[in-house]
């Protein structure tokens, strides 16, 4: 077992100067703000407490301290810090060692830290992959989930794209496209073909898209936005996202709607890159001519020869 140690200065020195402190920035006489708290929040993730995170990382910035200095290090109220440092020892993360100044206490180091954690959840997961599916074939598959709120709904996106193998296909408005970026590219490094529709002026750095032409139309046609995303034909959500209120969604592996969303985007290209060999005037001309695509575009109405001079006057339909 290897302990980290370092002397104890009352100066942390500034990351990449001598050793690795794990924090950012320079911090005087051991402040806790010292502790990084991205770090305190995976190491929590992990199973440690909240005090148990700042103590570990009190040690390993300012290295071999007594009770009262990794308080201060830490951030750990005095009276908790002899309890918790009693803990992550029988946990064997921290040791005690007597100096001639008094008892100093020191953790391990990140390489067996990582390693302790990693240990210690690998094994329940490979069980847990052995086992689960056998429960699960006991009983029939949830096909469907409604999802609430945003949040839920991107990161349930976000993980059916990091699940695909071979296929992604969404629709979604510009402003969303950057919380999407990296995960597309990932799926995109994997092999992962990408067609994205994308309502406004974003792009895309990987596979294949297209830029809506009407995002306006269509927003106040819905009343907001909506999210379309079909992973390899066999899982696919829907959300719509209003202008106010609570976005909402259902993720499914319903075989009919998969495939009817799957159309619906297909369609959605092929309309786009067809509209691309008119010039955007011949288009409009087009369709606003057109009373059949006029009230499929619009879903509304629009005033007798409002056409004739190129204007639009839009009403509700009764």
């Amino acid at each position: 077992m290897c302990y980290y140690r370092r002397e104890h200065n009352h100066r942390l020195p500034a990351p990449g100067v001598g050793c690795s402190t794990g924090v950012v920035g320079d911090v005087d006489d051991g402040y806790h703000e010292g502790v990084d708290e991205s770090a305190v929040g995976w190491l929590r993730a992990l199973g440690l407490s909240l005090y148990e995170a700042r103590i570990y990382l009190g040690l390993l910035a300012g290295g071999s301290q007594n009770g009262n200095e990794l308080s201060k290090t830490a951030g750990v109220p005095s009276s908790k810090v002899y309890g918790t440092l009693d803990k992550l020892a029988r946990m064997g993360i921290v040791a005690k060692v007597n100096t001639s100044s008094g008892a100093q206490y020191v953790c391990v180091s990140t390489e067996e830290m990582v390693d302790r954690l990693r240990r210690q959840f690998e094994e329940p997961l490979r069980s847990l992959e052995a086992v689960l599916p056998t429960i699960a074939g006991k009983h029939a598959e949830v096909t469907s989930i409604a999802l609430s709120g945003w949040d839920r709904i991107r990161d349930d996106a976000g993980q059916m794209i990091d699940d695909a193998d071979r296929l992604v296909q969404l629709s979604l408005w510009a402003d969303l496209v950057d919380q999407f970026r990296s995960r597309l590219s990932d799926a995109d490094e994997r092999g992962v073909d990408v067609f994205a529709m994308i309502y406004g002026n974003a792009t895309l750095d990987v596979g294949t898209w297209l830029q809506h032409s009407y995002a306006e139309i269509v927003s106040n046609r819905i009343g907001g936005q909506m999210f379309t995303l079909v992973v390899d034909g066999r899982e696919v959500l829907i959300a719509q996202v209003p202008t106010n209120g609570n976005p909402v969604g259902i993720r499914t592996r319903n075989p009919v709607l998969c495939l009817m969303v799957e159309e619906y985007l297909h369609h959605d290209f092929v309309l786009e890159k067809t509209k691309a060999t008119f010039s955007p005037k011949a288009w409009d001309r087009r369709w606003k001519g057109d009373p059949v695509l006029r009230d499929l575009i619009l879903g509304r109405v629009l005033s007798p020869g409002a056409v004739s001079d190129g204007s639009l006057t839009v009403l509700p339909l009764e």
